[in-house]
């Protein structure tokens, strides 16, 4: 999988374009660079954009394992400390698995999660609009 961040201080927001196949594994990757980045702050909102991601390693117990993972970098990086995540699909079908996968995770989810079919609307819901 490959991740391309960037985080933009005066915004409080960062930004991850990913692409190839999630697996649990790939997600834990992806949001340990973001929250070791030393320009990461537990105070600023993310920006998921989703570029030809594949998602069919990720059963619902493929899901929780991720949602764990994630959760462990939450207590040992966010201090309770709770933000905004917008993703953005480039596939309607892979915005419904996802929000699916989602919905049954949400009781362990740190972050307020949706997902936008563009990017003007996950900015809008963000509360930043370019």
């Amino acid at each position: 999988m490959k991740h391309d961040l960037t985080i933009d201080i005066p915004n409080r927001l960062v930004r991850s374009r990913i692409r190839g196949v999630l697996t649990p594994a790939a997600g834990e990757a992806v949001y340990r660079e973001c929250v070791t980045h030393p320009d990461w702050s537990p105070h600023f909102d993310h920006l998921l954009v989703y570029e030809k991601i594949d998602l069919s390693e990720l059963s619902t117990e493929a899901v929780q394992d991720m949602v764990q993972r994630f959760k462990a970098l939450d207590d040992q990086y966010r201090q309770g400390i709770t933000s905004k995540a917008a993703t953005v699909m480039d596939s309607q079908l892979q915005a419904g698995i996802l929000s699916f996968h989602e919905h049954i995770s949400a009781p362990e989810l740190v972050t307020e999660e949706a997902i936008f079919e563009t990017m003007d609307e996950a900015l809008v819901w963000l509360g930043r609009v370019e």
